[in-house]
């Protein structure tokens, strides 16, 4: 199972759009503070939003979509639930 997922950082008020075959773990990278990533210089960050996907494709073709849209789109995902479905269904039905 693949995930994509949506980090946001309270502190710097970002969100951060990735993919990973385990969100937990690379949570737990993105908020090393050690780690010259981009997401470094604003820890910490929390999983906002995330969905499975049954293979790496579905999930990075999310992504993709994903890191496209605009601050307000991601927002949206997590409190609005025909959004949220959309987007599940947009990216399942080719799985």
């Amino acid at each position: 199972m693949y995930y994509t997922y949506i980090l946001y950082s309270d502190s710097a008020d970002k969100y951060y759009v990735g993919q990973s075959q385990n969100p937990a773990i690379r949570l737990g990278e993105h908020n090393d503070p050690n780690s010259k990533s981009w997401t470094s210089p604003f820890l910490p960050w929390s999983i906002f939003w995330q969905f499975p996907f049954h293979s790496r494709a579905m999930a990075m073709k999310c992504e993709s979509y994903l890191k496209k849209k605009p601050r307000k789109f991601l927002q949206r995902i997590n409190h609005d639930k025909e959004l949220e479905s959309y987007i599940i269904q947009k990216f399942n039905r080719s799985n």
